[in-house]
């Protein structure tokens, strides 16, 4: 992959993951201010979809950004369990018995319910529909990932991509036309 290194010992699986994790901070940082931007238009539906969401990233990519930028250094620096992160090696298969991995899965359904939700929210309160279009896609090109692995990493790529995009749309609109935001009324 471009940015995402496919393994665990390539020399950007660490700065890919520093950068993952500082983006998904900035993004879970973002994601209030969307529902306070909304203000008297956000709906209920439209909180829990972003509270789902919120969940859902901080589950799964934030508890494995933070261990691929701490464990795997240790690991990969002594000779004697440089081993467990070899291509073929046992440090994923170890994880998968763990509690970590369970939190880690646990974040799945609130992301992937959580981000239609959300889209049908901002489909609802935005001036400009398309930009909810996105999180739809995503929703479809991460489920569709569990049969088609590649649209699984296509799916993660836009995750990112849309929710960026959300914030960029965000601090583009000055706050005292916040009010202006809205095409429909609150349910």
């Amino acid at each position: 992959m471009l940015i995402h290194p496919l393994t665990l010992t390539h020399e950007r699986t660490i700065p890919a993951h520093m950068l993952l994790l500082l983006s998904v901070l900035l993004i879970m940082l973002g994601l209030p201010a969307l529902l306070t931007r909304q203000g008297e238009r956000a709906t209920r539906v439209g909180a829990a979809g972003l509270v789902m969401v919120f969940l859902g990233l901080a589950s799964m990519d934030v508890l494995h950004s933070v261990l691929d930028i701490s464990a795997l250094p240790a690991l990969m620096s002594d000779p004697a369990t440089h081993h467990l992160v070899s291509e073929q090696g046992t440090f994923g298969q170890a994880l998968s018995k763990t509690p970590y991995m369970a939190l880690t899965m646990i974040g799945g359904p609130p992301l992937l319910l959580g981000l239609p939700v959300l889209g049908w929210s901002l489909w609802h309160t935005l001036p400009n529909r398309l930009l909810a279009v996105p999180l739809f896609v995503t929703s479809v090109l991460l489920i569709a990932g569990f049969a088609v692995l590649p649209l699984l990493s296509l799916g993660q790529g836009t995750l990112y991509v849309t929710l960026e995009m959300l914030g960029l749309t965000l601090l583009q609109v000055p706050h005292d036309a916040a009010s202006t935001l809205a095409v429909g009324s609150p349910a």
